[in-house]
C-alpha cells in the first residue's frame, strides 16, 4: 500500500519494493544470480531453459563446464564405466545409446540417473526413459499401474470387441 500523497515518494517506495522483488527472484531482464559462482553475470551467460522462470539454466555456462560430468560429486570417469558395464545400452529398454553430443537425438544420448531423494547415482539411461522417470515422480506405484493398464489392453479385446460389433451393426 502507497504511504504518501507525493507521486515521487510512491515511486521510489515501489521501486525499492521491485528492487526487493527482483533480488528474491535472483535474475532480471539483464541479468541472473549463478549459485556456484555467487555472481550476478549477463543472461548471455547461461544456457537457454525454457522450463526456468528466466528462460536459463541455473547455472553460468562456465561453472557447468567446471563441474561438466559430475553429478553429486560423481565424477565423469564413473558414468564412462556404468555406460561400458551397460554394454553401451540404457539401463531400463536397452536401446543403444548415440553419444554424439547435441547432433544426437535428445532421446538417444545418454543421460546420468540418480535417485533425486538421495543423490546416489543409478545408471545411464536414454533421455527417454530418464524423462519418464520424472514425469512420474520416480513412483515404483505409478510405474506398477501403468504396467497393469498395459497388461490389460496388451491385445486390444475391447477395441477388436468394439470393432466388430460396429461392423456387424451395417
Amino acid at each position: 500500500m502507497l504511504a504518501s500523497n507525493n507521486p515521487e515518494d510512491n515511486m521510489a517506495k515501489l521501486h525499492r519494493d521491485f528492487e526487493k522483488v527482483k533480488a528474491l527472484r535472483k535474475f532480471n531482464d539483464k541479468e541472473k544470480w549463478c549459485p556456484k559462482c555467487k555472481k550476478w553475470l549477463s543472461l548471455e551467460d547461461f544456457h537457454k531453459n525454457r522450463g526456468n522462470p528466466s528462460g536459463r539454466q541455473n547455472t553460468c555456462i562456465k561453472c557447468n563446464e567446471t563441474t561438466n560430468g559430475e553429478i553429486c560429486g560423481v565424477s565423469a570417469v564413473y558414468w564412462e564405466e556404468q555406460l561400458k558395464l551397460q554394454d553401451n545400452k540404457c539401463a531400463i529398454c536397452n536401446k543403444p545409446l548415440v553419444n554424439l553430443g547435441k547432433r544426437a537425438p535428445h532421446e538417444d544420448r545418454p543421460e546420468r540417473d540418480h535417485c533425486h531423494i538421495t543423490l546416489l547415482p543409478r545408471g545411464v539411461l536414454c533421455g527417454r526413459c530418464n524423462r519418464l522417470l520424472g514425469r512420474i515422480g520416480e513412483s515404483v506405484e505409478i510405474l506398477k499401474n501403468a504396467i497393469r493398464y498395459i497388461e490389460k489392453y496388451e491385445n486390444n479385446y475391447l477395441g477388436k470387441y468394439a470393432l466388430s460389433s460396429i461392423l456387424s451393426s451395417k
